[in-house]
C-alpha cells in the first residue's frame, strides 16, 4: 500500500493494472492470464466466489427474442439449445432499482445485467449474449462485439461481485450461521447434544459477523467507502435477498435441482459440494441415531424445539413462505435440518471465502464500481472507454488488499471435523468422529487428485471446497 502512493490515480491502459498485482496466487495468475477468454468468464459462473446463481433456461427471455433462431456453434438453434437442455442464465434483477454510490464526489452506476449461455458439446458452456440495462432499446452484447462485448462481461463481474459479497458471502453463510449460533447459545445447554456438536461450529462467528458489520457493511466501511452499491445501496441489496432465501435454497441438493444444473459438466462446486453435503448428513445420521430413538423424543426435547423456533422467529421473521421449519416432527427432519447447518457453517462458507483472492486479485476480472455507464452503441467502446469505466488505482488497489485479508485461515485454524477433545467422551459418538475424518480425507485427496490434473491441462483448478482447507465454522 505504501508503494501505491507513487503510482498516480489514473489509469490509461488495462495493462496498468500489473501495477498492484503483487504476489498472485497461481490461481490468480491464471486469471489474469486468461481473463479476456469466454471460456475463463463461464468458468466463473461454475466455480468461482458465487457459483449459486447460474440456473438452466426454460424459457428464452424477452429481452433476447431476436436470437432465438439464430444459430450456435453446436450447429442448433438457442430455441433448440433450450428445449435440449443446454441453455443457461445468469440474471442479476436483484439490482434494479439498486442506487448506486458517489465516490470521491463521481458518480458510480449500477445496472441490473442478464447474460445467456450454452453448453456447447465440444468447448462446454459458452456465453452467448449479455443484456446490461433493462430497458427495451438498450443494448444485447454478442462474442462479435470485440471491446463491447469484453466490456459487457466487465458489467456482468461487476454484479457477480455485489451478489457475491453481500447476498451469497455475508447474508447467507455469515449472517445466518450468526442466528443459528445465537439461538444456540440461547437454547441449547452446554451440556446437551446438540449443543455439544453445534457450538464448536460457531466458534468465532460472533466476532467474525461484528467485525464485517462494523469494517465491509457500515458506514465508511469496505463497501461505502469502494463500491459503486455503497451510501446504502448495499442495505437495500440486503433487504431484497433476503427476501429470497428459502429452505431450499440453503439445502444443496435442492438447490441444485431447482436450478436445474444437475447435469452440468466441469461443475466442480457441484461436484465437491455434493460430495461434503453426503459426509456431513452421513456423519449427522449417525449422530441423530445416538441421541434420538425416535419421532417421540425429537418432538418431547423442549431445547431443541425452541432452538429451532427461535431461528424461525427471529431469524427469519417468521416467514412462512421461506419454508424454513418453525418445529421438528421427525428424526428424518432434523437430520436434514443439522445437516444444513453445518455444511453452510463450513463447507459453503469455505466456498464462497477462500478464493476471494484467487478470483479478484486481478482487478478487471471483477471490478469492485463501474465510473462510466453502459455505452449505448458498441462502437462507442475503446480501451480508453474502459478504463474510464473500470475502478481508479486507490479503489482497486483497496479491494486487492481487502481480499487479501479475507481469503486466508488464522494460525489457530481448526479444520473440519476436528472437534475438541473434551467434547464427546461417548465410545459411540468417538467412532462417529473418526469415520467423518476418514470420510473427509478421502474426498480431500480426490479433489487433490482432479485439480493435478486439471493444473496439467492448463485448466482452472478448484480447491476451495478442499476438506483440508474448510474450517469447522466461520471464523473469518
Amino acid at each position: 500500500m505504501k508503494k501505491i502512493r507513487n503510482l498516480g490515480r489514473t489509469w490509461t491502459r488495462l495493462d496498468d493494472f500489473e501495477r498492484i498485482f503483487w504476489y498472485p496466487t497461481p490461481v490468480a495468475d491464471y486469471i489474469y492470464r486468461h481473463w479476456k477468454t469466454d471460456e475463463l468468464f463461464a468458468t466463473m459462473f461454475l466455480n468461482g466466489c458465487n457459483p449459486v446463481l447460474i440456473k438452466r433456461c426454460t424459457e428464452l427471455p424477452q429481452a433476447f427474442s431476436a436470437l432465438k433462431d439464430e444459430k450456435l456453434d453446436s450447429g442448433n438453434s438457442l430455441s433448440a439449445e433450450i428445449k435440449n437442455n443446454r441453455a443457461y442464465v445468469a440474471d442479476y434483477s436483484i439490482l434494479e432499482g439498486i442506487k448506486p454510490n458517489v465516490l470521491d464526489g463521481q458518480q458510480q452506476h449500477v445496472a441490473a445485467p442478464i447474460c445467456i449461455l450454452y453448453e456447447d458439446p465440444t468447448k462446454g458452456l459458452t456465453p452467448v449474449a449479455i443484456k446490461i440495462g433493462r430497458a427495451p432499446d438498450d443494448l444485447v452484447f454478442r462474442p462479435k462485439d470485440g471491446l463491447a462485448w469484453l466490456l459487457a462481461k466487465l458489467w456482468v463481474r461487476n454484479s457477480e461481485f455485489y451478489f457475491h459479497e453481500l447476498s451469497s458471502h455475508l447474508l447467507r453463510t455469515h449472517l445466518l450461521a450468526e442466528v443459528f449460533a445465537t439461538a444456540g447459545y440461547r437454547c441449547l445447554p452446554y451440556t446437551h447434544p446438540v449443543g455439544k456438536i453445534m457450538f464448536p461450529h460457531g466458534r468465532y462467528t460472533l466476532a467474525s459477523c461484528m467485525n464485517a458489520r462494523n469494517n465491509f457493511l457500515n458506514k465508511n466501511g469496505f463497501i461505502d467507502k469502494y463500491t459503486g452499491v455503497g451510501g446504502g445501496g448495499q442495505f437495500d441489496l440486503l433487504v431484497k435477498a433476503f427476501k429470497l432465501v428459502t429452505y431450499d435454497s440453503l439445502c444443496l441438493p435442492d438447490d441444485l435441482e431447482n436450478r436445474g444444473v444437475k447435469d452440468l459438466k466441469n461443475y466442480y462446486y457441484k461436484e465437491d459440494g455434493m460430495q461434503l453435503w453426503n459426509a456431513i448428513n452421513e456423519f449427522v445420521n449417525n449422530f441423530v441415531d445416538l441421541v434420538y430413538k425416535n419421532d417421540g423424543e425429537v418432538k418431547k426435547d423442549s431445547n431443541l424445539q425452541d432452538w429451532v423456533k427461535e431461528i424461525f422467529h427471529y431469524g427469519f421473521l417468521e416467514r412462512e413462505a421461506s419454508g424454513i421449519p418453525s418445529s421438528l416432527e421427525s428424526k428424518s427432519a432434523f437430520k436434514k435440518y443439522l445437516t444444513m447447518i453445518l455444511f453452510m457453517c463450513s463447507a459453503q462458507h469455505a466456498a464462497m471465502n477462500n478464493g476471494q483472492f484467487d478470483i479478484y486479485a486481478w482487478v478487471p476480472n471483477s471490478p469492485t464500481t463501474m465510473r462510466k455507464p453502459p455505452p449505448k452503441y458498441t462502437e462507442d467502446v475503446t480501451e480508453e472507454f474502459i478504463m474510464q469505466t473500470l475502478p481508479e488505482i486507490n479503489v482497486a488497489s483497496r479491494l486487492m488488499v481487502t481480499m487479501y485479508l479475507t481469503s486466508y485461515p488464522g494460525d489457530d485454524f481448526v479444520k473440519l471435523g476436528d472437534y475438541p477433545e473434551h467434547t464427546f467422551v461417548e465410545p459411540e459418538m468417538k467412532r462417529c468422529i473418526e469415520q467423518f475424518k476418514k470420510k473427509l480425507r478421502e474426498i480431500d485427496e480426490n479433489i487433490k487428485v482432479r485439480n493435478k490434473m486439471l493444473c496439467s491441462l492448463d485448466k482452472l483448478p478448484y480447491n476451495y471446497m478442499e476438506p483440508s482447507q474448510i474450517e469447522n465454522s466461520i471464523a473469518m
